[in-house]
């Protein structure tokens, strides 16, 4: 009996043990401005982190910004998956989420989105914010210029969306021939007919002349009123082009379409993710 106290009591020292660190793997959840490479102060990283809170709980899209020193592994939007997924990050069932990774010692950053995130954030509006903002400021190693104009550009980005337009690229349409013929267009087209038809009518005039003055002329059907003592003889050859025949094939693009045009939208993967890497 003693001794079964006594390993009772030993098992319930353990679990007492274990417990916090249990309950810690649960509830661990990285901060939406995380700096381990050290870039910012803890002053920058406290007021990054309430401005992100808030277009966070606005939009119900996670704006998050990871800085590490080296990417582990060759793939920047891999690991940055990798980061969200162990950590559980993501706003909401479906984890709709914009995740800027950076890399300070490797150079790589990567732009990742998920859910909600993959309409604010749409192929061009991504390249458009790394391109333009931020891989610039990269390259001079302005790492917390760099991290504001991102939280600022997404709150920008996820506003639009919220109104219907997301930044993206308008492939234009094919317009319909069907549509109204603007004045200018209809003045050339009667220039065209006119330049057209004035000389098929002076044309078809000549030939009635021409076909009036032949007609006292008799036809001959024997061959041999043509030919001489000394035979058939040909002095003279001539060729005479009458008509032409011209083929034409109407070849279909395949980004035609009617209406103003269609947006480049957002390509995902099979998991319903998206993301795009740059080096600096």
């Amino acid at each position: 009996m003693k001794r079964f106290f006594s390993t009772l009591l030993i098992l319930c020292m353990l679990f007492t043990l274990s417990a916090p660190l249990l309950w810690a793997d649960d509830t661990e959840r990285l901060e939406l401005i995380t700096d381990v490479a050290d870039t910012l102060t803890s002053a920058q990283v406290e007021e990054l982190n309430r401005k992100a809170e808030t277009i966070s709980e606005k939009y119900k899209c996670d704006v998050i910004v990871v800085i590490v020193e080296e990417i582990q592994g060759d793939d920047p939007e891999e690991y940055a998956w990798e980061i969200f997924d162990y950590y559980d990050m993501g706003y909401g069932s479906d984890k709709s989420t914009v995740m800027l990774l950076l890399a300070t010692l490797s150079r790589q950053v990567a732009l990742v989105a998920q859910g909600y995130g993959n309409t604010a954030f749409t192929d061009h509006g991504k390249d458009t914010i790394l391109d333009e903002y931020l891989v610039p400021l990269l390259k001079d190693s302005k790492w917390d210029a760099a991290v504001y104009s991102f939280v600022e550009k997404a709150e920008e980005y996820l506003e639009l969306a919220t109104s219907g337009k997301p930044v993206d690229i308008i492939i234009p349409a094919v317009v319909s021939s069907s549509a109204n013929t603007p004045p200018q267009e209809e003045h050339k087209t009667m220039q065209l007919v006119a330049t057209i038809l004035i000389p098929i009518a002076v044309a078809f005039f000549m030939c009635q002349a021409w076909a009036a003055q032949m007609q006292t002329a008799v036809s001959q059907r024997a061959a041999s009123l043509y030919v001489t003592a000394a035979g058939l003889q040909l002095v003279e050859k001539e060729d005479t082009f009458t008509h032409r025949t011209e083929t034409r094939k109407v070849i279909q693009s395949s980004s035609s379409s009617s209406g103003s045009g269609t947006a480049g939208g957002t390509t995902t993967n099979s998991s319903g993710r998206s993301g795009t890497s740059r080096s600096f």
